[in-house]
């Protein structure tokens, strides 16, 4: 059997500079910054991303359902790795978003937040499915041909070791794309899972701690406080407020540590692919620094915006004092 993959390279939006573009926009969406820095532009940005990505994870499962290219060619796409850690990182931050973020829970809006969040969990599981596929299947890529269109890899430099048989637990072939399943692929879907559960809950974790804490505070009468019937259901109440609590901070301390073990786990197994990993751009290109070129002049102007806001401007001032001058 011939030891060699043929592959298809990493596209621009999936290449290095675009990637650490994509880690800088989660942060800026999970570390707290001051009102308005960014905020806005992250969100909007990651979420038009991302949104791209999971009609980018239907079309690979897709072509890997159809058996490889149209031309009867079986070559791998490698990239579905990086979009499960794409899709991955959205059901991170919309966990988080859910959570703590006014602005994304805002009237105008929840509606495209939550469908942004359906859309992305639903992706994450079609994602998980593909690069299972790819594991269960690896013998499909294996090639010795001249025909390839893509590029020629060693097979233990994508997939890692072959196993006498499937690895138990995964139904995969290749330690490499398993470590991916486990630390990117599950947590992806954990998330997933929660996204769903949190819209279907019709707020986040934090607003039913605090519909717990008021429910608590105004079903009971101050008149009625000598009622030993109706005071004893009150521990209850408090006790299932303390869990959803408990649960909320226990998620916001985990959503972090889980954004940097996916980003860990799939940069050091594109770090380690020998040859270097094949992208269709180099780095030099436009394709992987214009997203930088672009976020720069939305930093800038925001950065000019909020120094006219620091000086006391603001729109409606700035109409008004125009009218007070007429």
């Amino acid at each position: 059997m011939d030891d060699n993959i043929c592959t298809t390279p990493l596209s621009s939006p999936y290449a290095f500079l675009p990637r650490i573009h994509l880690y800088l926009m989660v942060l800026s969406l999970i570390i707290p910054l001051p009102k308005g820095w960014l905020f806005r532009a992250a969100l909007a940005g990651f979420t038009t991303k991302t949104a791209i990505f999971a009609v980018d994870a239907i079309v690979h499962l897709s072509h890997l359902r159809r058996g490889g290219s149209d031309d009867g060619h079986h070559a791998l796409p490698l990239e579905l790795v990086v979009t499960l850690e794409m899709l991955a990182l959205a059901c991170l931050v919309a966990v988080w978003l859910l959570m703590v973020s006014r602005t994304a829970s805002a009237s105008g809006a929840r509606f495209l937040v939550k469908g942004w969040c359906v859309a992305v969990a639903v992706a994450t599981v079609v994602a998980f499915v593909g690069v299972k596929e790819m594991g269960a299947h690896a013998g499909r890529f294996l090639t010795g041909e001249e025909g390839c269109k893509g590029v020629i890899m060693p097979r233990e430099s994508i997939f890692g070791q072959f196993e006498d048989g499937k690895i138990a637990g995964m139904g995969v072939m290749g330690t490499k794309i398993a470590d991916i399943l486990r630390f990117v692929g599950i947590p992806g879907l954990v998330f997933a899972a929660l996204t769903i559960a949190f819209i279907s809950a019709k707020g986040p974790a934090g607003d039913l701690a605090k519909s717990a804490k008021t429910i608590d505070l105004e079903s009971t009468p101050t008149n009625f406080h000598a009622s030993p019937d109706i005071i004893q259901p009150k521990p209850s109440i408090l006790s299932f407020a303390k869990l959803v609590t408990i649960f909320r901070s226990l998620l916001m301390g985990a959503v972090p540590a889980m954004c940097v073990i996916v980003v860990q786990r799939t940069e050091m197994y594109l770090f380690k692919m020998r040859p270097d990993v094949p992208e269709s751009e180099p780095m030099a290109s436009v394709g992987q620094w214009g997203v930088w070129a672009a976020t720069g002049v939305v930093f800038l102007g925001t950065l000019l915006n909020a120094a006219r806001e620091g000086m006391g401007y603001t729109s409606s001032g700035d109409v008004g004092t125009e009218k007070a001058r007429l």
